[in-house]
């Protein structure tokens, strides 16, 4: 439960990184960028797959590790989020859904915004789903399902 409120907390705060997806290409690009520029030496392997989620996978022995990203949802914000877990990995031996994962993932999702890797122009209107109450979330709303829910 709790990293599907950390999941949801994301999507919300970098929402227009989340919302556009890009093809493999564009990807490509932009993950070499990234790990040339944040100096990932121990993650430096990845593949496209068609499921539906993206991991980044560690081993422990050696701390090597690569990236599956899913073809169905790739966006800026998941490969930051997978990439930020390899640059937590390099620093403190381990990754969670916590405070210091999205330090890193802002500083990432920031540079791309600097690169123009996110597009401007994805200022959409939002749904707003009535009656939620009682979430007992940190954050004013959070997105679920892919509405935005105002929590009391």
């Amino acid at each position: 439960m709790v990293n599907l409120l950390y999941y949801a907390r994301e999507r919300l705060i970098f929402l227009d990184e989340f919302r556009e997806n890009i093809d493999k290409r564009a990807a490509n690009k932009i993950i070499k960028e990234l790990i040339r520029h944040f100096k990932i030496k121990s993650h430096n392997e990845w593949k496209f797959t068609g499921g539906a989620s993206s991991k980044c996978i560690t081993w422990k022995d050696t701390k090597q590790g690569s990236f599956r990203f899913s073809k169905k949802h790739l966006s800026i914000g998941v490969i930051c989020h997978e990439l930020a877990h390899a640059i937590e990995m390099n620093k403190r031996g381990r990754s969670t859904h916590a405070s210091k994962h999205f330090k890193i993932m802002k500083r990432l999702i920031n540079y791309c915004r600097k690169q123009g890797y996110v597009s401007k122009a994805m200022n959409g209107a939002r749904i707003i789903v009535e009656g939620k109450e009682g979430l007992g979330m940190s954050t004013q709303s959070m997105i679920l399902n892919g509405y935005i829910v105002e929590a009391d």
